[in-house]
């Protein structure tokens, strides 16, 4: 049975549909430590759309993952994740306010998105002060992204993890993840206010996300072709994404990209995206301020473009107080 006694530990699992990553994360004097790390793939595809269709292979193969396990030290925080296909995110500006009033304004918030009933939902503050200039006098307003996910497909997940023997996981997006993979890469490459596009691709869905000064400020999911991932789709679905948001935002431009995931180790694949964008193509590196103390150092150092999720995950938690929760283990 998992069992959490070293809290200075901390577990990223990414739940995919075609694999599992699991990164163990550990916080020192020095920094963080990378100290162990797992991927099992599925025989055939355990998700779909969001949603399990085959638990048994998820719990097998968490099971499989030993290090998750051990009869030690293990870490007091694990993060698991959720597809953003499966949840809705809106950003809100609200107005300046105290902590009381804070979950009183989200409950309000999310309630015009979602029903109460059946959703689950949780907020980021993104930025302290924000002053909008859209009204004839400038009000300093909270940038707020709000997270919400259906509260069954929560419970099918936490059922999963506890029949695989994990019972104290909380869940985050993604999205968030393979953002926060990169947060330091944004901010010590960013030149002023610069946009950072960051670009994903998974077995079945492609996050893309705009990041200005380290802060989350666009998301989109979309659904992968089942046959074949193309750069031409992934490069048009990133156009369309990256024109709505400079005509909605008033920014200029898109100044750098960071591709992620599987296919993000071709360099065809990363070329074509790149010439079809007109911007230079990044390989994300989500290892720029961790230190890998785990045996098989070369073995993460040529597989890292598989695991920027599940190092997100566990970088969440290990900055766990960034987040507001307004319902317990959904960040």
């Amino acid at each position: 049975m998992y069992n959490s006694k070293n809290r200075n530990e901390f577990l990223g699992i990414d739940i995919g549909s075609s694999a599992i990553k699991a990164i163990k994360l550990k916080v020192v004097d020095s920094g963080i430590q990378l100290t162990d790390h797992g991927c099992v793939t599925f025989p055939t595809p355990a998700i779909k759309d969001g949603k399990i269709i085959d638990r048994k292979s998820i719990v097998d193969a968490l099971k499989s993952i030993k290090f998750l396990f051990s009869a030690e030290k293990q870490p007091e925080n694990v993060c698991v994740s959720i597809p953003g296909v499966s949840t809705t995110t809106r950003f809100a500006r609200l107005p300046e306010f105290s902590y009381r009033e804070f979950n009183k304004l989200l409950n309000s918030e999310a309630q015009t998105y979602c029903d109460p009933e059946k959703y689950t939902f949780s907020a980021k503050l993104l930025n302290e002060k924000e002053p909008d200039f859209s009204e004839a006098n400038p009000v300093t307003k909270k940038c707020v992204m709000l997270l919400m996910a259906e509260k069954s497909m929560l419970g099918e997940y936490a059922e999963t993890l506890q029949e695989s023997g994990i019972s104290c996981a909380n869940f985050s997006v993604d999205i968030l993840a393979s953002v926060k993979a990169f947060e330091s890469a944004c901010k010590k490459h960013a030149e002023g206010e610069e946009n950072t596009g960051i670009i994903h691709v998974g077995a079945q869905t492609t996050n893309i996300s705009v990041v200005k000064s380290g802060i989350l400020i666009f998301t989109r999911s979309m659904q992968n072709d089942e046959e074949k991932i193309s750069p031409e789709k992934i490069s048009f679905e990133a156009r369309r994404s990256f024109d709505y948001f400079l005509e909605q935002s008033r920014e200029s431009k898109i100044s750098r990209i960071i591709l992620s995931g599987g296919p993000s180790s071709d360099e065809v694949f990363r070329q074509s995206i790149g010439k079809n964008l007109g911007i230079a193509i990044e390989l994300g590196n989500p290892l720029e301020e961790i230190e890998i103390t785990a045996s098989d150092k070369a073995g993460i150092i040529s597989n890292i473009y598989q695991f920027p999720v599940a190092i997100g995950l566990a970088l969440i938690s290990v900055h766990a107080a960034t987040i507001t929760r307004l319902n317990s283990g959904f960040f």
